[in-house]
């Protein structure tokens, strides 16, 4: 009984609150945004009744997958004010208004049902919109299909975390 309020307890101490503004300078970046957070590639499995986020978190693509899955989001969305970037093994997300939500990092969910991790805040019910486009424009990518053939976990969402601000 007292293991699993240990385990929450060690992820919520190992990671702290990322920001990706920062990270997004740090790295070199040069297209600006106001907003920015990371949108990294992961796998939901289901459960009996919920979805887990598995492990690998962030899932492992070449760069050439990666700017597959970006190029296929940054047409789909750039209207909507979402911007998706891939620097190095980092994927981010500039955005033009900020989103009001607040978020959890992604190593304090993973191997955890998500339903309790979900960004909450004003714009909550806006992102869950968001994130079920993303998941319905990933489901049929050529880049899962490739995956699925060679028996490696799908890209089925992004794991949207670590909000900062320019100034």
């Amino acid at each position: 009984m007292l293991k699993p309020i240990l385990n929450k307890l060690a992820r919520i101490l190992r990671t702290s609150e990322p920001n990706a503004f920062k990270a997004w300078q740090a790295a070199g970046g040069g297209v600006h945004h106001p907003f920015w957070l990371y949108a990294v590639p992961v796998n939901l499995m289901l459960g009996r009744d919920s979805f887990f986020l598995s492990e690998p978190a962030p899932l492992e693509l070449s760069q050439g997958d990666a700017d597959s899955i970006t190029k296929s989001l940054n047409e789909h969305f750039a209207k909507d004010g979402y911007h998706f970037y891939v620097q190095g093994e980092r994927w981010f997300m500039g955005l033009d208004k900020d989103p009001q939500i607040r978020t959890t990092a992604v190593a304090n969910v993973v191997n955890q049902n998500i339903a309790d991790y979900l960004p909450k805040g004003e714009g909550a019910l806006h992102w869950a919109s968001l994130q079920n486009e993303v998941q319905m424009l990933l489901f049929s990518h050529p880049v899962n299909q490739a995956r699925e053939a060679q028996g490696l976990p799908s890209v089925n969402s992004l794991w949207c975390y670590g909000l900062g601000m320019a100034t």
